[in-house]
């Protein structure tokens, strides 16, 4: 499938994958939903990333986001949904600009120029 739709980008997305497998699961395990983490872990499977950057990458992750989400619900409660409510609009722009910024920043890292690699 790699080949298939990447051409002659699978080796060096396969490569990547095998230098930075913690970071690329580190992310993307870190991303709240709606993000599609299954297509990340089936294509770590796929590229044969190896297992215990995988597990280790995972488990920082989750530690990380399920710890905050859990100290901020004990921490905050109901004073976090009455804050969101009164504030939608800023809440809505920065996280505009926040989507904004990374999706900037991903082109910038992967280079997408729309012109066909030889």
């Amino acid at each position: 499938m790699l080949q298939k739709y990447a051409g002659p980008r699978s080796q060096r997305i396969h490569a990547w994958i095998k230098r930075n497998g913690f970071l690329s699961i580190l992310i993307t395990a870190l991303l709240p939903p709606p993000n599609p983490f299954k297509i990340f872990v089936v294509a770590a499977g796929a590229l044969e990333m190896p297992m215990r950057s995988f597990v280790l990458g995972l488990l920082v992750a989750r530690g990380i986001r399920y710890f905050g989400e859990g100290f901020l619900a004990v921490r905050y409660g109901n004073q976090a949904s009455d804050y969101l409510l009164t504030h939608k609009l800023e809440v809505s722009g920065i996280t505009l600009l926040v989507v904004v910024a990374l999706y900037l920043a991903s082109r910038a890292a992967f280079g997408r120029s729309g012109a066909p690699e030889s």
